[in-house]
């Protein structure tokens, strides 16, 4: 699977090329995580493809980010975080790996040139973000690919929303987990 996917990705170099021009985004709600103060904040440069993780990152990383930091510091709801968290990281996980299977299943390229690209300035206020940031990087490659193989007419629009439903649902439960409704893992539901 990896091996596929990397012949699929320009080399460094040529990455880095397409990537000079684009310049660096702030996502809204930045006044949230500029108000916390922790000793493990740390920033992070991320390059976005496609229009969902976009979309998600620009509206509800920080949104998320501050719940989640509230959520893992009060006394009633540290454990209840660390114990729902895991499972709907995994479910994130798994649902990011479907859609590398799937790209690479319908010959998802990653065509840089025609990919309208961001680039986003995040601060990570908590180690578990960094999870949620490779999850979010994967998810965003293979959708990517999704959609330039729906260009090529390899996929329709149906199919490709059916293989983007799995991820909408995860990151939809870890948003609301962190605004403190209780979601059910993908696991729970089955």
């Amino acid at each position: 699977l990896t091996g596929r996917l990397a012949l699929n990705t320009p080399d460094q170099s040529q990455q880095e090329a397409f990537w000079a021009d684009v310049p660096l985004t702030t996502p809204k709600n930045l006044d949230r995580i500029e108000a916390i103060r922790t000793n493990v904040a740390s920033r992070i440069e991320m390059r976005v493809h496609s229009p969902l993780i976009r979309r998600w990152v620009d509206r509800e990383f920080y949104f998320v980010s501050e719940g989640l930091f509230i959520r893992s510091r009060g006394l009633k709801t540290r454990e209840a975080t660390a114990k729902a968290l895991p499972g709907l990281v995994q479910d994130l996980k798994y649902a990011s790996l479907g859609l590398q299977i799937d790209a690479e299943a319908y010959d998802g390229e990653l065509n840089e040139a025609i990919s309208r690209k961001t680039r986003f300035d995040l601060i990570l206020v908590l180690p578990m973000l960094s999870t949620l940031y490779r999850e979010l990087q994967r998810a965003d490659l293979a959708i990517a690919q999704l959609y330039m193989s729906e260009y090529n007419k390899k996929i329709t629009y149906e199919q490709r929303e059916a293989m983007l439903q799995p991820l909408h649902l995860a990151l939809v439960a870890i948003k609301q987990h962190a605004m403190g409704i209780v979601p059910k893992t993908m696991a729970e539901l089955a």
